[in-house]
């Protein structure tokens, strides 16, 4: 049995159905209009020696946050741990004198 649509559910349902009907033929227009455009890529119509360097750098650009990231975390963790190990060696100590320093 069918429910009654109230008019805030037929709102939505029309603006759905709008924006559908709107964005669809702007995305073919666009797409017409933009075929020429997509010839000016160098990346994608270039040479190797384009298509090689633009994949360097995008590989250099994706890793290196992970790198930053990462390097950071090592260093979290070491200094964590070296904290750690002083804990269970007790407290610090005065090392003992030599005779040198000591003065006898």
């Amino acid at each position: 049995m069918r429910t009654a649509r109230t008019s805030t559910e037929r709102k939505v349902n029309s603006a759905r159905f709008r924006l559908i009907r709107v964005s669809i033929p702007a995305a073919v227009c666009l797409w017409w209009i933009g075929r020429g455009t997509a010839h000016a890529c160098a990346v994608c119509f270039g040479d190797g020696e384009s298509l090689a360097g633009f994949i360097v750098s995008w590989a250099f650009l994706v890793l290196m946050p992970f790198a930053v990231i990462g390097s950071i975390a090592y260093w979290l963790v070491r200094m964590y741990r070296r904290g750690q190990s002083r804990d269970l060696n007790g407290p610090p100590r005065r090392p003992a004198l030599t005779q040198k320093e000591s003065g006898y």
